[in-house]
């Protein structure tokens, strides 16, 4: 297939999707921790383990911790399981309601060929496949030049993971919202020189704080300049200081200058188009709905 085109070494396309696991909602039964097991748990999976997980992400990549330090929290798998299916999480979908599910990640080429897959409870982070897949892809295609993604693999560390195999990312990172009507982060200007950021009324945002388990260096505002400033309502919507973050290290710009470009949008409306196309085919002809098996 190779030799004769069929599969494509340009790039490759990543995503995710849920499958319905084969059990019911109403095989799920309460766990039966005691009150004060059950606050034990949520403490250990609020704050995990050096050893297990790694509480705090300092720059380097450690690929066999990726995604567990941003593991989203969901109470009900510590409380509840399925006597049907005990391996099968409950997740929650607008429209879907919740139900017990797994995650199943897939790779492609820019032709919609499946080169890897992988799957994980549904609550685990999507980042924490992103190995697995592009090692497989590898011992068939070679290392991509390019890797096309959705935001939630827009992670730093995702990012970095990727850019340090020499592997362009058409994937938009991942950043803090602003509220509506409310200055954004793009109207800060940052100043290398000075290691600051300066406000649109010319104020500086001094280095305050870093961010370990994210990597981010905090940046924010003298509270005499941003009380006495004309347009602080527009700028501090609580508190009487503003802060501005960004990544410490260059990936995150990498991606953004990748993700702007010309192939880098290419390769992001084939990521929609295609992958999609393929769990769409998956599901509908291939039974990919919901798992066959259990656990």
């Amino acid at each position: 297939c190779i030799e004769l085109g069929l599969v494509s070494s340009e790039g490759m396309l990543i995503d995710s999707t849920t499958v319905r696991a084969d059990a019911s909602d109403g095989s799920m039964v309460e766990i039966g921790l005691s009150p004060g097991q059950y606050w034990k748990s949520l403490d250990r999976k609020d704050r995990p383990k050096k050893k297990l997980s790694g509480a705090r992400y300092t720059g380097e990549v450690d690929k066999n911790k990726m995604g567990k330090r941003r593991r989203d929290i969901n109470r009900l798998s510590l409380r509840k399981k399925s006597k049907t299916d005990p391996d099968a999480t409950i997740v929650y979908k607008p429209g879907m309601g919740s139900h017990l599910s797994y995650k199943a990640h897939i790779a492609t080429d820019t032709n919609g060929i499946i080169t890897a897959v992988s799957a994980s409870p549904s609550v685990s982070h999507d980042i924490g496949a992103v190995p697995i897949l592009v090692e497989s892809h590898e011992r068939i295609l070679g290392t991509p030049p390019w890797v096309a993604a959705d935001t939630k693999y827009g992670s730093e560390e995702c990012l970095k993971y990727l850019q340090d195999k020499d592997i362009k990312t058409a994937i938009r990172p991942e950043t803090k919202t602003s509220k509506p009507g409310y200055f954004s982060k793009n109207k800060f200007r940052y100043d290398s020189s000075r290691n600051c950021y300066i406000c649109p009324n010319g104020k500086l945002l001094k280095r305050r704080s870093k961010n370990y388990p994210q990597n981010r260096i905090n940046y924010s505002s003298n509270k005499k300049d941003c009380n006495l400033c004309p347009l602080k309502g527009k700028c501090i919507s609580g508190g009487n200081f503003r802060t501005v973050s960004h990544y410490d290290s260059p990936c995150y710009d990498k991606a953004r200058d990748w993700y702007d470009s010309g192939y880098g949008r290419v390769m992001q409306k084939l990521r929609h188009t295609v992958i999609e196309g393929v769990f769409g085919q998956a599901k509908t002809y291939h039974g990919m709905a919901k798992a066959r098996f259990r656990g």
